[in-house]
């Protein structure tokens, strides 16, 4: 018989491994080029397997925003901490396994455009004539 406290620990891990496996799947999703730039921009090794790193994050995402959606829930009401603790683990994941993966790649190429264009007017700048 499982007593309620085995299920809410049941519940807990469901999320942490929810989280994991998603982390994992979301820099799966990047090609070989993507990754080498998410490699460069972190200054990660060339072996460095984003998946499995995504996957630790996803884990301790999971579990930080589970703990923290299922204790918010609980002070509304005792039926909603199951909610609490999806909702804030889904959450939780999703943004610790944002650095590796689309969303993450989308952030650094903005960086780096913009960097860009800061190099570029910077270099004109000075260059421009002055009408005498």
């Amino acid at each position: 018989m499982i007593t309620k406290q085995g299920s809410d620990l049941e519940k807990t891990a469901y999320v942490d491994i929810a989280g994991a496996v998603g982390g994992a799947a979301r820099a799966s999703r990047l090609s070989p080029e993507d990754r080498e730039i998410l490699q460069d921009e972190y200054a990660l090794g060339r072996k460095a397997h984003l998946p499995t790193l995504n996957t630790g994050r996803g884990f301790m995402g999971g579990m930080a925003g589970g703990i923290i959606g299922s204790l918010a829930a609980a002070r509304l009401r005792s039926g909603a901490q199951t909610a609490g603790l999806w909702a804030g683990g889904g959450l939780g994941a999703y943004l610790a396994t944002n650095k590796y993966s689309k969303t993450g790649l989308k952030r650094v190429k903005e960086k780096r455009q913009a960097r860009s264009e800061r190099l570029t007017r910077g270099s004109t700048h000075g260059t421009q004539k002055v009408n005498a």
